[in-house]
């Protein structure tokens, strides 16, 4: 016979059931951990970026933890190591230990790859963490002409420098530099207007070097040097002498007159006019018969 009794103890029975049922069954809910703080990745075109590591786990699993990325990045378990569109862990007893994975952008990738780093397992909740990167291009076709020589203290040609290519693809900046030491050190800017797509030099006394540095987009690719011109600068003519001064008799002929060996301009060859005036040392000069 059921009393006030039994009914009471019968239904704390169910409810302590219910109770263990319930602790049992959180005991063993399926659960996925995703601990991430990542920034934007940046590249230069056909280039990896730099990795950044996350961390993902889980407990009560019954199947694997699958990691998917967006179209762009990839994934590895080493920082250098290789990397993968897709990693799976492999749980030991339904628990996956916290595991540092690493993520990058792939060198093939361009433009602004985006999307969710996806964490997921059967029967678990999966859990995303935002992903957004940018590919600068390489800045390419950054050449400048011409190599020139010029007399000492005169004005060289214009430089002319080629229309870029990569970067942001629109918009350039340029600053021209030039060395006294060499084609690859000693550079700083150059004289006067100098942020143009083409360079005027000052007039030069020693030989100098040239080059063109262009900048476009952000991060590391986002500069390029190009290689350096050469203007050289003959040196002054010196040691022109001419000998000797003499008087002659009407309608006879001179002694020959000497010239010393000159010395500057290019060092190695020279060429020569005489010239003859009847007016002046001064004035009234044309070549000499």
């Amino acid at each position: 016979m059921k009393t006030k009794f039994t009914n009471y103890y019968q239904t704390k029975g169910l409810v302590l059931i219910l109770i263990f049922y319930c602790t049992l069954l959180q005991g063993y809910a399926q659960t996925i951990t995703l601990t991430s703080n990542f920034n934007a990745f940046t590249s230069c075109g056909g280039s990896n970026s730099s990795s950044q590591s996350f961390a993902v786990g889980g407990t009560g699993l019954t199947a694997n933890i699958n990691l998917t990325v967006p179209f762009g990045f990839e994934l590895s378990t080493t920082s250098s190591g290789t990397y993968y569109s897709t990693l799976a862990l492999t749980p030991t007893s339904g628990t996956v230990s916290s595991t540092t994975l690493f993520i990058r952008l792939m060198n093939s990738i361009s433009g602004s790859p985006s999307g969710n780093l996806t964490a997921s397992s059967t029967g678990a909740t999966n859990k995303t963490s935002a992903l957004s990167g940018t590919v600068t291009n390489s800045i390419a076709n950054n050449t400048v002409t011409a190599n020139q020589t010029i007399c000492y203290n005169s004005t060289p040609a214009s430089l002319t420098g080629a229309t870029p290519t990569g970067g942001n693809g629109s918009s350039y900046t340029y600053l021209w530099q030039r060395s006294i030491t060499g084609a690859n050190s000693g550079f700083g800017p150059a004289l006067n207007t100098n942020t143009l797509i083409n360079y005027q030099p000052t007039a030069l006394t020693q030989k100098t070097w040239f080059r063109r540095v262009v900048s476009s987009g952000v991060g590391a690719c986002a500069a390029d040097t190009s290689a350096a011109i050469t203007i050289s600068v003959d040196t002054l003519i010196a040691n022109n002498i001419a000998t000797g001064n003499q008087t002659i008799c009407y309608n006879s002929t001179p002694t020959s007159l000497t010239g010393a060996t000159p010395i500057g301009g290019n060092g190695s060859s020279y060429t020569y006019l005489w010239q003859r005036s009847t007016t002046s040392a001064n004035a009234g000069f044309g070549a000499a018969l």
